[in-house]
């Protein structure tokens, strides 16, 4: 990998990266092997490497393997890592990993494991585990949009053929707009974060962001405002058919936009850049410069801001739908059956586009009747309420939990392969065993199904789900069973035996 890119270059940015989250970054080749860090290791994790670092090369180089967009999981010590492949001449060639990324849950456990595993004794590690810094979920959210925008940045800027230092510069600004642009629902907000931000950093003369029915412009004369309405529907009608952005030196000169009324007192060069949702144009970001000014050679930055917009935007339409759908369940705080209902035949269909997998796992509380019984109706609340929040911290933030009814839950883990669904599902069960819930120990057993090219229907995979959950349940309860559909005219196969039932 390293004659195809720039060492000074990459490692440069990388250090950057890194000194940004707080966390080490590596680069590793296809087999796992790091070929850049940047970082120290906290002490946990030197002593792990130490001892086993065979196992962290193996943990590394299955996230590489498993990476298909940002991809999150734990390596055997039970800290997270969040991996981007690197996509050099349309081939994954490695990738980059942020690592050491400790979430809520405890840790004892899983480094008492690995201490086992490794040969060390386990209080060396169980007694460093607390040192560790913990990551909440909004961090953990602005990584994933870091680590996305740096991997798909910086292959091309630290290119053997291409050492512009100027486009180092800019993902330095992009760096910096995504830690500006925090976690927020609030439309407005973001859209004018996003305006600012632009005028400050490519020193604009005007700039606008619209997103739907909503619009943020800088623009403060009315005269200079009614012209940059009529020339941005003209803009519109172009990105939002190409899909691709638009570069005019001088918009008065241009054989059709010029014509429109008010745009000849226009005297600016523009780039207009779609705003892209599943390949359909929900938005634009325009920038209007000087004329002569080096207004297009910000357009790959420009394009990377519009894909980070695109995904803010769509979680705050997505909170504001949940809002007013009434689709949180109250007493766990997930998502409730309408939500699960809605948000998984949509998973489903776009993944199927793509022929990409979609997994699916159901879990149920073992014995929940007896406890009920036994303890009384408020406490059974109470557990699932305690349940509700081990889920939350067991599984990604990309992943969708829910509550689906009575002691039942599921969780909606798009474009995930059987292995890795596998791993969170064990990962959920693990974690709600380890946990000390009231009155007495509490265990789920769980069924896992994973539909290769997401064609078959989404009632179909829950009900292979919840197949594969009463198989658990038969089997002694406590445990895990995953179900494979490669397509839905070959029928279902159990992971754990092999056997193939046809639907």
């Amino acid at each position: 990998m390293q004659d195809l890119v720039d060492s000074e270059t990459w490692q440069l940015v990388q250090d950057r990266l890194s000194a940004t989250i707080g966390l080490p970054v590596v680069t590793v080749d296809l087999t796992g092997k790091i070929i850049f860090q940047s970082g120290q290791f906290p002490f946990f994790c030197t002593l792990v490497m130490k001892k086993g670092g065979q196992f962290c090369t193996l943990c590394r180089h299955d996230w590489t393997d498993n990476a298909v967009g940002v991809y999150q999981d734990s390596c055997h010590a039970g800290l997270y890592a969040i991996t981007a492949p690197i996509i050099i001449e349309d081939r994954k060639v490695g990738a980059l990993v942020v690592e050491s990324i400790r979430s809520e849950q405890q840790l004892d456990q899983a480094a008492g494991q690995a201490a086992k595993l490794i040969g060390l004794e386990p209080d060396e590690l169980v007694d460093e585990a607390p040192n560790l810094p913990q990551q909440s979920a909004a961090q953990v959210a602005t990584i994933k949009a870091l680590l996305e925008t740096f991997a798909m940045t910086l292959p091309r800027i630290a290119s053997a053929i291409s050492q512009d230092r100027k486009e180092l510069q800019q993902l330095n600004v992009l760096f910096d707009y995504l830690n500006q642009l925090n976690a927020t629902f609030d439309v407005p907000k973001i859209l004018n974060t996003t305006l600012n931000f632009c005028m400050k950093t490519f020193q604009l003369e005007d700039c606008s962001v619209r997103h739907g029915s909503d619009l943020a412009r800088f623009a403060y004369l009315e005269a200079r405002n009614q012209a940059c309405s009529a020339l941005e529907e003209g803009l519109w009608a172009h990105v939002s058919n190409s899909k691709t952005p638009l570069f005019i030196e001088d918009v008065r000169k241009d054989f059709l936009l010029g014509q429109l009324p008010r745009v000849d007192g226009l005297a600016n060069s523009v780039l207009a850049v779609p705003i892209l949702w599943d390949g359909v144009a929900r938005g634009m970001l325009v920038l209007y410069g000087k004329i002569g000014s080096e207004l297009r050679a910000y357009e790959e930055v420009a394009l990377a801001l519009a894909k980070r917009v695109e995904m803010v935007l769509t979680a705050a339409a997505r909170y504001k739908q949940a809002q007013e759908s009434a689709v949180t369940d109250k007493l766990t705080g997930l998502y409730n059956k309408h939500y699960f209902t809605e948000t998984f035949k949509n998973e489903v269909a776009r993944a199927a586009k793509f022929k990409r997998p979609t997994s699916l796992l159901i879990f149920d509380v073992d014995n929940f009747k007896s406890y009920n019984d036994t303890y009384g109706h408020p406490e059974g609340d109470k557990l699932l309420a305690r349940l509700g929040e081990v889920l939350r911290e067991a599984v990604g933030t990309i992943d969708t939990s829910c509550r689906y009814g009575g002691e039942e839950f599921v969780v909606i883990l798009p474009e995930t392969k059987p292995e890795h669904a596998m791993a969170v599902s064990e990962r959920v069960r693990a974690a709600v065993d380890a946990t000390e819930f009231p009155n007495r120990k509490t265990t789920i057993s769980v069924g896992c199904v994973t539909c290769m090219n997401s064609s078959a229907s989404p009632d179909f995979m829950l009900k292979e789900a919840d197949r594969a959950l009463y198989k658990s349940k038969h089997l002694g309860k406590n445990r895990v069973t995953g179900f494979i559909i490669v397509d839905k005219n070959l029928g279902t196969i159990d992971a754990s035996e092999g056997t193939v039932k046809v639907a």
